[in-house]
Formats: C-alpha cells, sequence, structure tokens
C-alpha cells in the first residue's frame, strides 16, 4: 500500500504492526502481528487493531488482544484464555508455553508503552486479578457516588455565605 495515502491512524497502525514483527523475529516458537488497517480509520474510529500470535512454523495465529491507537487504549488475554480459545478454534495444542507466551508479551508491553496505550489485562475469573506486564488491572465496577449530598451541601454553604453577606451590609 502506498503509505502517502494512509491517514494519520492508519499510518500509526501499520508503523506499530511493523514494529511488532521487526521485534519478534529473535523469539524461536512465534511471530507477533498486528491486524492491517484500512487506508483510513474514519478519524479514528475504525481504529480498533487485533494483536495475534502465530507459530514459525506456520498454521493459525491466536488472537491475544487488541489495540486502539486513536484511543491509547488495548487489551491483554492471559495465556489461559489465549490457549483455550486457540485450543477450541482449532482442536490443536496451543503452541506456546506460558514461559514463551510471557515473553511475546513483554515485547508487546514495550512497545505499547512507547505508544503511551494504557492496557487492561484480562485473566480468567478463577485467577487474581491484578496488574500485568505494566498494564493495569480490570477497573473495579463502578462505585456508588454520594454526588447528590455533595451538591446539597455546596448549596447550603452558598446560601449561608449569602445570608451572612447579606446581614453584614445591610444590618450594620
Amino acid at each position: 500500500m502506498n503509505d502517502l495515502h494512509r491517514t494519520m491512524f492508519a499510518q500509526a497502525g501499520s508503523d506499530l504492526a511493523s514494529e511488532f514483527e521487526d521485534a519478534s523475529r529473535g523469539f524461536a516458537a512465534c511471530r507477533l502481528k498486528l491486524a492491517a488497517l484500512d487506508m483510513s480509520t474514519d478519524g479514528g474510529k475504525l481504529a480498533r487493531q487485533s494483536m495475534m500470535v502465530e507459530p514459525v512454523t506456520g498454521g493459525a495465529a491466536a488472537v491475544f488482544g487488541w489495540v486502539n491507537l486513536a484511543e491509547r487504549r488495548g487489551e491483554l488475554r492471559d495465556h489461559r484464555l489465549v490457549a483455550e480459545a486457540y485450543e477450541e478454534r482449532t482442536k490443536q495444542k496451543f503452541f506456546l508455553t506460558r514461559p514463551q507466551f510471557d515473553e511475546a508479551l513483554a515485547v508487546v508491553d514495550m512497545l505499547l508503552k512507547r505508544q503511551k496505550v494504557e492496557f487492561t489485562r484480562v485473566v480468567p475469573a478463577s485467577a487474581p486479578a491484578g496488574p500485568g506486564l505494566g498494564g493495569r488491572a480490570e477497573p473495579p465496577p463502578p462505585a456508588k457516588s454520594g454526588g447528590g449530598a455533595v451538591w446539597v451541601l455546596l448549596a447550603l454553604l452558598i446560601l449561608a455565605g449569602g445570608g451572612a453577606g447579606y446581614y453584614f451590609y445591610f444590618m450594620k
């Protein structure tokens, strides 16, 4: 594709895909891939790219997450989740051991940090949640807000301040 006609986010995605491929050349068991984007991402609306790992011997790739450079967000999945999905889809054993997978994710972590991408780490429900490889743990559910009480208190303080001002100005 002619890089001159790519939009900003499409070009950034293409550049990151090249970095993925270059960074994984030293791996013995796998190659990192990033799904290609069209020439335009419609202002970033279509900038989400799947991150994949494929065996060097050829065969089916496994999706281990996604990245959106327009939003600077992404998601990385745990080895067990990727292996289970791969084995269910291909009916073959996943080609990476946990240490090999973690080595590949360490490279991805470095590449995403360089792009200032914040990502969440998706782990199996039975696994303890926590930060992984520099990313963030799954966000906690939204806390119930006591915002209504804060606004009532603020309104009372304003009214009290206005009343005191009125008293001191007019009642001297």
